[in-house]
């Protein structure tokens, strides 16, 4: 039998380690293995129809010579793989290799493998950096915020409805055009970045890639437009989301000239999210024919609708959203409900924030009263975060506190490095110490 070969020693069989995600660079591998003769396992090229599929990836771990463990951002969240790759390493030295498809770290207990930059990869790493995953997992620290809880990339509770829409922006993706754009718009709150994930989520499914646009990190490459054209080279089907697409012309722009300027090998769609159409999408695509003969009509915005107009449809959002708060906070269920028919409620976020509230024992109905349950509790959050920090003791006021979340927010976030230049713009807080400012600028950097 031929044997691959890698360094001084030879490999009669090769099992490939891989996430459902990376099928596509897995069976490119297995099609590099049979050019050289080498004999290999891919599970859903060799496990036949009614075979005890777990019983024979584990007598086939335990057969091969080596592990060769395709590594990605997929890769990193399967239990699959990891268990695979413990397998490998139970074996001895020698029994893992390791291909980077992307910059995701490698765990401490695979750091010491040889592993190299696969050809399959993305075209740069900074591709990687620049394409967010789209969800998350909670934090280990800070979970109970409501910031955290409520955070559509986190998905605490189950995403309800929608249904033909979903199918909708399916189809759209995958229509036969190389390029299309959608721009959906809606109030704050309306549920437009959750919706954009589950399209994502349903799309991955099909082996696309999809991921959002990271707008701090985009922003660092706005002078080497070069960088928005690696995002069109990806080797799948790609849809790429930009969040507040209203205050991100530039990048906008950026990944139209790239589109322009790419001869696409793959599919790409760009769904633009913004809370109202505007002037700026207007005058945007005024900027030259060639964005409106790219747009096409992709050029009419989009609006999602409310969540749920009925009664009954809002009760079974927020009942659920009770149960999974109450279960994640492990505190009791509450027994209010508030009357769900207001305009407030159109809102996913203020049906979230009435089932938080309920479940801390407040009924709440008033969108500005919800609104201060969920800024006082982070507001008590930010003054214990100041007192437990390893400082020395200078008594910093709640209401400088309140300023330094406020400036953050209105700036869209910044580098850590960058918070004391921003901090002394702020009368009240450039009165502080040099110390004062680095307490509260660590504050939110934890």
């Amino acid at each position: 039998m031929n044997s691959a070969q890698s360094g001084d020693r030879q490999y009669n069989k090769v099992f490939i380690s891989y996430a459902r995600e990376d099928r596509e660079w897995a069976a490119e591998k297995a099609r590099t293995f049979e050019g050289v003769g080498q004999a290999y396992f891919l599970d859903y090229a060799s496990i036949r129809a009614g075979e005890n599929w777990r019983d024979r990836l584990a007598a086939e771990i335990e057969a091969a010579d080596l592990v060769w463990l395709i590594w990605s951002k997929y890769a990193a969240q399967s239990d699959w793989v990891r268990q695979e790759y413990e397998a490998a390493l139970a074996k001895g030295n020698g029994g893992l290799r390791i291909d980077l498809l992307d910059s995701t770290p490698l765990p401490d207990v695979i750091s010491h493998v040889q592993a190299e930059r696969s050809p399959l990869a993305s075209p740069t790493h900074v591709t990687d950096r620049i394409l967010r995953e789209p969800t998350r997992s909670l934090p280990e620290q800070n979970w109970q915020l409501p910031s955290v809880l409520l955070r559509p990339e986190y998905g605490v509770v189950p995403f309800v409805g929608r249904e033909e829409l979903l199918e909708e922006y399916e189809t759209w993706c995958e229509d036969d055009s190389p390029f299309a754009v959608r721009l959906l718009t809606g109030a704050g709150g309306i549920g437009k970045t959750r919706f954009a994930i589950e399209v994502c989520k349903r799309l991955r499914q099909k082996f696309w890639e999809t991921a959002f646009v990271d707008r701090i990190e985009f922003e660092r490459y706005l002078e080497k437009p070069e960088t928005a054209n690696d995002l069109m080279r990806l080797r799948r089907p790609t849809l790429l989301v930009v969040d507040y697409a209203e205050s991100r012309r530039q990048q906008v722009q950026m990944l139209f000239q790239a589109a322009l300027n790419e001869g696409l090998k793959q599919p790409v769609r760009v769904l633009l999210l913004a809370r109202s159409e505007g002037e700026w999408w207007r005058e945007l695509l005024k900027k030259s024919h060639d964005y409106e003969v790219l747009v096409g009509n992709g050029a009419t915005p989009k609006s999602l609708p409310p969540l749920a107009v009925e009664r009954k449809a809002r009760e079974d959002v927020y009942k659920r959203s009770v149960v999974t708060f109450a279960r994640k906070l492990e505190r009791p269920r509450s027994i209010f409900t508030p009357d769900l028919t207001s305009e407030t409620f159109d809102s996913v976020l203020f049906l979230h924030l009435a089932a938080l509230a309920a479940v801390y024992g407040q009924c709440i109905e008033e969108q500005d009263v919800l609104l201060d349950f969920g800024i006082e509790r982070e507001q008590s959050f930010w003054v214990r975060k100041a007192e437990d920090l390893p400082l020395p003791p200078e008594q910093i006021e709640e209401n400088v506190l309140d300023q330094g979340a406020t400036v953050l927010v209105l700036a869209g976030g910044c580098d850590p490095k960058e918070l004391p230049r921003v901090f002394e713009r702020v009368p009240d807080l450039a009165e502080l110490t040099q110390l004062a400012r680095k307490r509260v600028g660590r504050v939110f950097t934890d």
